[in-house]
């Protein structure tokens, strides 16, 4: 359980980076092999490119909270699948609708828990 809690923390933290437009804070968290965010709209940016992003978001008014908890998806000693429900909104505009993001994040057990591969899927509202 304390490394669902660890990796849950880091999942946290990456959130919290984005919001808070502060890539020191995810920059220890990515791995040096990291293979790539797939952004929802399909973009995939490497790790230099991802922490650029982070500092600098194309929009400076999305606020990221999770949606329940974290679900583990598969583990072993090494490895780590950690799924969570993201939703944005826009911390100017109130009014507009916010979005629900899965976010898939993928964990190695290098010297510490370290994020390889983050994939995001935007879940369409069916109401």
């Amino acid at each position: 359980m304390k490394n669902v809690d660890s990796l849950i923390h880091l999942i946290d933290e990456l959130i919290r980076a984005e919001n808070e437009e502060d890539n020191s804070i995810a920059e220890p968290i990515l791995s040096q092999n990291f293979i790539a965010i797939i952004r929802a709209s399909g973009e995939e940016q490497n790790r230099e490119d991802l922490l650029k992003r982070i500092d600098d978001p194309p929009n400076k008014n999305i606020i990221r909270h999770f949606k329940g908890g974290h679900d583990m998806i598969a583990s072993s000693k090494n490895f780590a699948v950690i799924e969570s429900i993201v939703i944005t909104t826009d911390k100017v505009n109130p009014t507009v609708m916010p979005k629900l993001f899965r976010n898939m994040h993928i964990f190695v057990k290098e010297d510490v828990w370290r994020c390889i591969s983050w994939e995001v899927t935007e879940i369409k509202d069916e109401s």
